[in-house]
């Protein structure tokens, strides 16, 4: 009997040997398994410190590939398995390849093929200030808008990636149409930094994420203008054209735009101006009143044209012998004269040779030959009239 329970336990004993062997050759064999992990950047800090930062993409992972028994693969915890990037003594650069180190659990083995990286840009960090645009959204009342705006603060300074901040036009603050009353309200919100193309920028830290907006609703008016025109242009210049505004559009509180039936701007003095141009229109108004948004930008255009020089070239048989006596003949030996003209664009545009007269005047002169000025005239307003030779060679005969 005793015999019994003891080969009993001998087999199964060795049923339970063979079961386990079982159990962790088959049931739970060596294999591997893909993890992709987050990667975290240390000492980002230092490039902080530095004056550089990380830009674009800043969630990096890697996949790596663990061996270990099928349970323990498992039953991992993923959190203990770690992964770093160390960007510490990095400088300025694009997609700097970083070293990623990876700290697993014993229970596996890393078995990936290669070193993990991850590619990072990084440049420099700079802070600029940067103006607010105040924005409305929604929609007014027929002849009324906005008016009297200030901000608070006037401008915001941006910190981050050169790329970004310089990428960014303004910081925009945009308020509800709805909020404004025809009394001054001042209301808070948020700053926005936006691009040229009015895109919101990521990636920038504002000195103040909100900005307090003063507004108050203002009624238009339009009115009469009067300019004054003063002074000429240059003697190098003319003046095609001429484009004055007679009316503008003024806004605000209705006390204040009834006492006021019309306006006449700063002059425009003529003898500063040197090339077509628009010149902006100023102008003096009473507190409580300023140009309604449709007149913001209204100007006199000045069109101006400046001086051409041609230069022509004709025949001596093309210039006059003037006072020769009864009996007289004369010929001129010079062969050709360049006639240089100098004149307004409007005079230039056609020139022709008959625009011009040449001539020698003989008067008084005896048979012989002589060097005689060329008189060049026009029935135009040229500005200046000269000849090449300033002189011709004349012979004069007596009649036979």
């Amino acid at each position: 009997m005793l015999q019994n329970k003891t080969l009993n336990k001998i087999i199964a004993l060795v049923i339970a040997v063979v079961l386990w062997t079982y159990v962790i050759v088959d049931v739970n064999p060596t294999t591997t398994e893909k993890f992709t992990v987050p990667v975290r950047i240390l000492n980002e800090e230092n490039l902080t410190q530095r004056g550089l930062t990380i830009v674009g993409e800043r969630e990096f992972t890697v996949t790596i590939t663990l061996s270990g028994k099928r349970a323990d693969l498992n039953s991992l915890d993923r959190s203990l398995i770690l992964a770093d990037a160390d960007v510490y003594g990095r400088t300025i650069g694009e997609d700097v390849s970083i070293t990623v180190e990876v700290e697993i659990p014993d229970s596996v083995e890393n078995v990936t093929n290669g070193t993990p990286r991850i590619l990072v840009t990084i440049e420099e960090l700079i802070a600029v200030q940067k103006p607010i645009k105040v924005q409305f959204e929604g929609s007014f009342r027929t002849n009324t808008e906005p008016g009297n705006i200030a901000v608070q603060p006037e401008t915001v300074e941006v910190r981050g990636a050169r790329s970004y901040v310089e990428d960014i036009s303004y910081i925009a603050a945009t308020v509800d149409a709805s909020l404004l009353t025809v009394s001054e309200t001042t209301i808070n919100v948020e700053a926005v930094p936006m691009n040229a193309n009015g895109e919101y920028v990521e990636g920038v830290k504002l000195s103040s994420p909100t900005v307090d907006v003063t507004v108050q609703l203002c009624y238009t008016k339009e009115i009469p203008m009067y300019v004054e025109v003063i002074g000429e242009v240059g003697s190098a210049y003319e003046v095609t054209n001429i484009n004055i505004p007679t009316a503008i559009y003024i806004k605000g509180t209705k006390e204040a735009l009834s006492g006021i039936q019309a306006i006449t701007a700063s002059a425009i003095d003529l003898s500063q101006v040197t090339a077509s141009s628009s010149i902006p229109l100023t102008f003096s108004f009473p507190a409580g009143v300023e140009l309604a948004d449709s007149s913001k930008n209204i100007s006199v255009d000045v069109g101006i044209k400046g001086i051409s020089t041609e230069v022509m070239e004709i025949p001596t048989s093309g210039i006059a012998i003037s006072g020769l006596a009864v009996g007289q003949t004369a010929y001129i030996s010079t062969d050709t004269v360049l006639v240089t003209v100098v004149g307004k664009e409007s005079l230039m545009e056609n020139l022709d040779i008959s625009d011009v007269t040449l001539r020698v005047d003989a008067v008084g002169l005896e048979e012989g030959t002589y060097s005689l000025p060329v008189i060049v005239e026009s029935a135009k307003a040229f500005t200046k009239l000269t000849t090449e030779p300033k002189e011709v060679s004349i012979t004069i005969n007596e009649a036979s």
